[in-house]
């Protein structure tokens, strides 16, 4: 399988969202990196596991979309990080949890953040997240083309 890969302007808070395109079934996954919001389409599957096929024989899919308030990177020793996406409001619990996370043997602490959102507003809650992952798409695409970003 293979895939393409971009970004564009999310639809609920205008930061960065990437995105991700099965070029062959057309499954995508886009997720915004400043407020979590997540759009994606998986192939609708029979009783067996099997994709369906529409009248035309192309794949059909499901959409779903979900999160938008925040988003956590824990980057972990040997190159490998983990993104989340939040569904509901994160309380005060949810970001000690996080803390908590940050506490673990593999984690590095110093590339690991927590971006929550809430009422329009990004909020960085723990860490130096990527300037891109607080701006507005369109600013981030015009410092890319000005080369700054």
């Amino acid at each position: 399988m293979g895939s393409v890969q971009d970004t564009k302007a999310c639809g609920k808070c205008s930061g960065m969202m990437t995105t991700d395109v099965e070029y062959r079934t057309r499954e995508y996954f886009n997720m915004c990196k400043r407020c979590g919001f997540v759009e994606e389409a998986v192939l609708q599957k029979d009783i067996h596991g099997d994709p369906v096929r529409g009248e035309h024989g192309g794949f059909l899919l499901e959409r779903k979309e979900s999160g938008g308030y925040g988003v956590s990177y824990l980057q972990f020793r040997g190159g490998v990080g983990r993104t989340d996406s939040f569904i509901y409001p994160m309380e005060n619990g949810g970001v000690k949890v996080f803390k908590d996370l940050l506490q673990n043997e593999g984690v590095l602490r110093e590339e690991s953040y927590l971006i929550t959102f809430d009422q329009g507003k990004a909020t960085v809650q723990y860490g130096n997240p990527p300037m891109e992952h607080l701006l507005d798409y369109e600013e981030v695409d015009a410092r890319q083309k000005e080369g700054i970003g």
